[in-house]
């Protein structure tokens, strides 16, 4: 390779090194639950389990799992969630475990009740939800332009009557 190759090749590195975390939110490639009204959380930052404040994002591990509580898997690709709806109960706690089989980074966000999971490709993040409001919800990636590709859904709490 030339020196105009050489020279090419460390220009785009050095460009990588400063746009790329720019591109991805500076995201680390861990994955972290947000609960609150679209609180972005870095990895590693704890928020309360029964709809917790911003004072709450403090330190701490991203929200166990709930001993007993239904399951729910919800798996994010390059563009789409499955299944495209989540159906919880009313008055009862959910462990929801989020699968990113993507290339990119993605998240799994239901901004009707402030919930918010990101997960780096290839990892899974399984988070604890406290009960949750009757009703019918939307779920998408907040990622930018992950929306527009098909990243929706529907997140519906149903009520146990």
């Amino acid at each position: 390779m030339g020196n105009r190759g050489l020279l090419a090749v460390g220009i785009g590195a050095i460009v990588l090194a400063f746009v790329g975390p720019a591109l991805t939110g500076g995201f680390s490639g861990q994955g972290s639950v947000s609960w609150g009204p679209f609180h972005q959380m870095r990895p590693g930052h704890m928020a309360g389990m029964m709809g917790g404040t911003p004072d709450n994002f403090r330190s701490g591990e991203v929200p166990p799992s709930v001993e007993g509580a239904a399951e729910v898997t919800v798996t994010l690709d390059d563009f789409s969630i499955s299944p495209s709806t989540v159906v919880v109960v009313e008055g009862e706690p959910t462990n929801i475990t989020v699968v990113n089989e993507g290339a990119a980074p993605h998240n799994f966000a239901v901004p009707g009740l402030g919930i918010l999971i990101y997960v780096a490709p290839g990892e899974t993040v399984t988070a604890g939800i406290a009960s949750q409001p009757a009703g019918s919800y939307d779920t998408l990636c907040t990622i930018a332009g992950h929306e527009s590709l098909g990243m929706v859904g529907g997140f519906i709490v149903r009520s146990q009557a």
